[in-house]
């Protein structure tokens, strides 16, 4: 059997050099199976904990504030162990519930608002005159 020895001084024979060969293509198969593992991991499990100091940062508040908000229970947060961490996307969430509607949103929904209005007048005035129909059909 023909050996040799690698610069490590380990003995590498043409036995190891085919399972080397076989492993690399096992993870390479794996790998072409399942290619946006890293992605899904990512999704699952995001990195996007954030420390209370960081997260106060973010909402430009002291963390006194924070922490007020926090036993309001005002915005989530994970306490895993004795400091407190919040998820980024959270966070930005609690944000965006406070963000003030510009004029052009605010005429939107007061459009809408008309149109639904004027829409359950009418669903109103119907079931009345449904109603008074049947009554006066059936005496």
């Amino acid at each position: 059997m023909d050996t040799k020895f690698n610069p490590d001084g380990m003995s590498i024979n043409a036995d190891t050099r085919i399972i080397d060969i076989k492993v690399n293509e096992l993870v390479e198969a794996i790998l072409a199976r399942i290619p946006n593992l890293g992605d899904s991991f990512k999704q699952d499990y995001p990195d996007d904990f954030i420390s209370a100091e960081e997260t106060a940062k973010m909402l430009q508040i002291k963390r006194s504030t924070l922490y007020s908000l926090t036993s309001n229970r005002d915005i989530p947060y994970f306490t895993p162990c004795k400091n407190n961490l919040f998820r980024r996307r959270d966070v930005v969430a609690y944000i965006e519930a406070h963000a003030k509607p510009s004029r052009h949103q605010i005429s939107e929904q007061a459009t809408l608002d008309l149109a639904e209005k004027d829409k359950n007048k009418t669903t109103k005035r119907i079931s009345r005159r449904d109603t008074t129909w049947t009554k006066s059909k059936t005496a």
